[in-house]
């Protein structure tokens, strides 16, 4: 069963390692990475779009928001998609 990290967050009394969130980290990392080489851009990041599995596996969910993207095309990009408490 998966759980969000937002939600794992929450839990009173847990409290996650350095080697655990450096784990959870890199895994983001890679799977952003991926997305990125695949022209994908997520758009919606945040604990609860997280999901991590009993082994420690970490997904990336929620892709209602992603744009797809040409690196070598100039699009001018803006802040109306994303999470709204993100915006600046």
């Amino acid at each position: 069963m998966e759980h969000d990290l937002a939600g794992l967050a929450s839990w009173p009394g847990l409290k996650l390692t350095e080697p655990q969130i450096k784990c959870y980290i890199k895994q983001l990392l890679c799977g952003l990475h991926y997305c990125h080489s695949q022209g994908i851009l997520h758009g919606d990041i945040k604990g609860s779009n997280l999901l991590l599995d009993h082994n420690g596996q970490l997904k990336i969910a929620d892709f209602g928001l992603a744009n797809y993207y040409d690196p070598e095309q100039f699009r001018p990009l803006t802040n109306r998609v994303v999470t709204l408490w993100c915006r600046i």
